[in-house]
């Protein structure tokens, strides 16, 4: 995107951008990569360049609801287990 102008970016462009990071990197990438080009487009839109954020109303893409939480929270037989295999200097 390097280079490329402002005013060239649309909607659709955006959509296009989201899926094809989506493919590449996943789910939380290319979130990221909505979060920074909204930022930039606002500023553009701040200073005039731009007459709307072309990112604004692009959906995010969400988690799937059969995909496994990452970081789901610790069973108490699980933080017991931890807790108790923790060193002396540790605990």
């Amino acid at each position: 995107m390097d280079g490329l102008p402002l005013r060239t970016i649309d909607s659709p462009f955006v959509v296009k951008l989201r899926d094809r990071v989506y493919g590449a990197r996943k789910r939380r990438f290319a979130n990221y990569c909505l979060a920074v080009l909204s930022v930039v487009m606002e500023y553009g839109r701040e200073c005039g360049e731009l007459s709307l954020n072309p990112v604004r109303g692009v959906r995010k893409i969400r988690r799937k609801t059969d995909e496994p939480r990452r970081n789901r929270p610790w069973t108490t037989a699980e933080r017991r287990a931890a807790l108790n295999s923790l060193p002396l200097h540790l605990a």
